[in-house]
């Protein structure tokens, strides 16, 4: 969060090369009430391949409704940037649902998320002053503080599809924020809403990079022989482009074995079969650098009858 305006780029900066680092997080852009040249921070943010922004008005002293704060929302709503606002706080009157919802009556359309199931310590004024069909709500430093009975509540108010996982790390322990998380009795397929998918669609996740990695393997013809080619399925060949664009970063030999790709947090191995081939490769990688394994699993199967 920047509390200076000289803290944007600096802030951003750091994202950018984290999220470059570890290409499986998606980085929020800071922002600051003061940013005078709106299309040029947006303009920057988007260069450097940030998915949205998070503001805290509690610690950055403005009010969410301030109106020289409503051209910033518009411009990221048209450039498809969701803002991820601190919500609520009893003690102070920055960032209230109540304010929150006066944005959304300007602009009705406004995709935001507004933390802390809606509003931290003011989860029943969250429910009742705060809707919209672009709002989205994180369990975020709530679930220690409400039964799971009052966090189904705001959750059932705000929808499941509308609703994300989230821990405040390092506040929270990820691990006991998990725990709070399936304690609140929810199905497979709403948690795995929850914890992965509204956050994708909402944050486009790796989408146009995704289909990139496509559209590079579907041009690619299927070598008949050569290190780490030899039967290699069109799946594979996405994943590898997915995970290291840099073809000169692929099937690249380490010790006596090849990785698929090498990237800037270590080795990346795709397996879509079996795993126990993988047992003398991994023994040798992991001595060097981290790997990390890559299993795709299909979220949707069709079974064909044909007689």
């Amino acid at each position: 969060v920047a509390t200076k305006v000289e803290q944007v780029r600096s802030i951003n900066q750091f994202i950018e090369d984290k999220c470059r680092k570890y290409p499986q997080f998606t980085g929020l852009a800071a922002w600051h009430q003061d940013v005078s040249d709106i299309q040029a921070e947006m303009d920057d943010i988007q260069r450097r391949g940030l998915r949205g922004i998070k503001l805290h008005p509690d610690f950055q002293h403005f009010y969410i409704d301030d109106p020289k704060m409503l051209p910033v929302y518009e411009e990221a709503h048209r450039r498809g940037l969701p803002v991820l606002f601190h919500t609520g706080d009893s003690r102070t009157d920055f960032s209230t649902p109540r304010r929150l919802m006066n944005v959304i009556q300007k602009i009705p359309d406004f995709t935001c998320i507004a933390a802390h199931l809606g509003g931290y310590s003011e989860w029943e004024d969250a429910r009742r002053e705060l809707s919209g069909t672009n709002v989205y709500i994180d369990t975020s430093s709530s679930l220690f503080a409400v039964t799971p009975e009052q966090a189904r509540k705001s959750i059932e108010h705000f929808g499941v599809d509308h609703t994300m996982f989230g821990t405040d790390f390092p506040m929270w322990s990820p691990k006991e924020e998990l725990e709070r998380f399936f304690a609140l009795g929810y199905g497979e397929e709403d948690n795995r809403k929850m914890l992965f998918e509204n956050f994708a669609r909402l944050n486009k996740v790796d989408q146009a990079r995704f289909q990139e990695a496509c559209r590079k393997a579907l041009a690619q013809k299927a070598l008949p022989q050569g290190i780490g080619t030899l039967g290699e399925k069109t799946l594979h060949r996405v994943l590898k482009a997915y995970f290291q664009p840099d073809p000169s970063k692929c099937e690249v030999r380490v010790g006596p074995y090849v990785a698929d790709a090498l990237t800037e947090s270590g080795i990346v191995e795709i397996q879509t079969r079996s795993f126990y081939k993988l047992r003398p490769k991994l023994k040798a990688f992991l001595e060097q650098v981290p790997v990390t394994v890559v299993y795709p699993v299909p979220a949707i199967k069709w079974l064909i009858w044909i007689s």
